[in-house]
């Protein structure tokens, strides 16, 4: 539960979330009969995109979220929202909620994003001259 998670322990419980999440979508494309299915993040972490399959001989890309709670929300940084109106036809976002009991998966594309309700929730600042 939340009451077991503590500063020492939240990366670690972050990265076992993540995992269960690339699981479920890895679990869910092998169902769909993808084809090459690849979580490249296990091996670039700050890759572009988490998971890479073929389907019909075409390359696909998935950026996987995730929450532990039922709330549908997700933050996407700037260049992650590039990458996929640069290849909207090829990109899809994966949600996983609910993460640590019944996890459930809601895919999107860039056009679904774009209809989205948005909040600015950081800013990057640069130190000019160093």
């Amino acid at each position: 539960g939340y009451d077991n998670v503590v500063p020492d322990n939240f990366v670690e419980i972050m990265e076992e979330n993540r995992s269960i999440a690339l699981k479920e979508i890895q679990e869910y494309l092998l169902k769909q009969n993808k084809e090459n299915i690849r979580i490249l993040s296990e091996d670039y972490p700050y890759a572009l995109y988490d998971i890479e399959y073929t389907e019909n001989n075409e390359k696909y890309y998935v950026i996987c979220r995730f929450t532990s709670t039922k709330i549908s929300y997700f933050n996407l940084p700037h260049f992650k929202i590039k990458f996929c109106n640069d290849f909207s036809e090829k990109v899809r976002i994966v949600l996983a909620t609910n993460i640590n009991e019944t996890p459930k998966l809601t895919w999107y594309k860039i056009t679904d994003l774009n209809s989205m309700s948005k909040a600015i929730n950081s800013i990057t600042y640069t130190i000019r001259g160093e």
